[in-house]
């Protein structure tokens, strides 16, 4: 029986396959035991739940913060000096038709 292993190995610990597995399952919305269940069934190599967890909190998390808090600087310095409309759900609001309108003004 011939093994075959198509992924690069950017650091020894550190598999191209796992690290893409994990941020498809972070960035998809899904859980890992409903994708470790799929990869089951299909007899698939799948990173263990402690790889997954580790990959997420060491690389993935820390990235799409620092993407997010960029994103948001830049938003934030974009509408800067402009009056901005806010809309959203009041969280005490019973009625899903209502919305909090808020004026800002940032300076």
């Amino acid at each position: 029986m011939w093994l075959l292993v198509f992924q690069t190995n950017p650091n020894k610990s550190l598999h191209s396959r796992d690290f893409l597995v994990c941020s498809t399952i972070l960035t998809s919305e899904n859980n890992y035991g409903k994708m470790a269940l799929w990869s089951d069934m299909l007899h698939l190599k799948f990173p263990s739940a402690d790889q997954f967890h580790r990959i997420q909190s060491t690389y993935l998390v820390p990235t799409i913060d620092r993407y997010w808090a960029a994103h948001q600087q830049e938003v934030i310095s974009e509408f800067k000096d402009t009056e901005v409309i806010v809309l959203g759900k009041t969280a005490t609001c019973t009625n899903d038709d209502m919305f909090l309108i808020k004026h800002i003004v940032r300076k």
